[in-house]
């Protein structure tokens, strides 16, 4: 638990425990563990939102529910895109962003991946429907660096009386998920090709797998096999092995990846 001594800044103002509220307006954030707590000694009534009590219905259901959920759960909603999360999101922050996040506007609060995020959250808040990514690269600084992190998130859009008036992320922090299949997908491109090097074909064959400087978030993992001057037909079932393995198991399609293929 964080001290309420210790909450950092939000939307630009002080965070001090609320002034007293009427029990019946605020009792939708009741519960909630830490980020419960939090969220209900927050000031307000300082930010752009104004007291809980004056929120929209729509955003005081869509904070309940985050509040009450297991599942890592974060809200923006309005034009700053003021942020909310719950104790399971928190699990994926670093000490950089907790508390501080709660009550913050999003370009601020998540400047270093805005390039990434901010079209996704733009496309919800203009109307045009729901985001998913899954097994997506978004780095994330935590714990004092920047880190790979792999998501698999949803952006949903949260009604409001004039059109969307925020948005719903859901989400799960599948980086493990992500490395324990690269290290099996390259365990298994080594078994695959083995029986050949081991029979003198392509015996300058050499499985390489390169990382693209494309944009970030995008599949970026391809492979590249050179093979030497012994070309034939086990060699060729070889690199036809190893290719659908990587396609299957590790990524989709790269911008790069015709350029690969017509260059083996």
């Amino acid at each position: 638990m964080v001290p309420l001594s210790q909450l950092g800044r939000g939307a630009g103002c002080i965070m001090q425990p609320s002034a007293p509220q009427k029990a019946d307006q605020v009792q939708f954030l009741a519960g909630g563990g830490e980020l419960g707590a939090l969220t209900r000694a927050y000031d307000w009534a300082q930010s752009t939102l104004g007291s809980p009590g004056q929120w929209p219905q729509s955003l005081r259901t869509a904070v309940r529910l985050m509040l009450t959920s297991r599942h890592p759960m974060f809200i923006w909603w309005g034009p700053d895109l003021i942020q909310f999360y719950n104790d399971a999101y928190r699990e994926t922050m670093g000490p950089e962003r907790h508390p501080s996040a709660l009550g913050d506007r999003g370009r601020d609060c998540w400047a270093e991946i805005w390039p990434i995020i901010g079209p996704q959250i733009e496309l919800v808040m203009r109307g045009e429907g729901a985001t998913w990514h899954e097994d997506q690269l978004v780095p994330v600084t935590r714990f004092g660096s920047l880190q790979d992190v792999w998501w698999t998130y949803g952006y949903s859009p949260i009604d409001a009386d004039d059109g969307v008036g925020g948005v719903l992320v859901v989400c799960n922090d599948v980086t493990q998920e992500h490395l324990s299949k690269e290290a099996l997908a390259e365990a298994t491109v080594g078994d695959t090709y083995a029986p050949y090097a081991n029979a003198g074909i392509g015996s300058k064959a050499v499985v390489e797998r390169r990382r693209f400087g494309g944009e970030i978030g995008g599949p970026q993992w391809s492979t590249m096999v050179h093979f030497g001057p012994q070309i034939g037909p086990p060699a060729q079932i070889c690199y036809n092995k190893i290719n659908n393995l990587w396609q299957k198991s590790l990524w989709s399609t790269h911008p790069t990846l015709s350029a690969i293929r017509q260059a083996l």
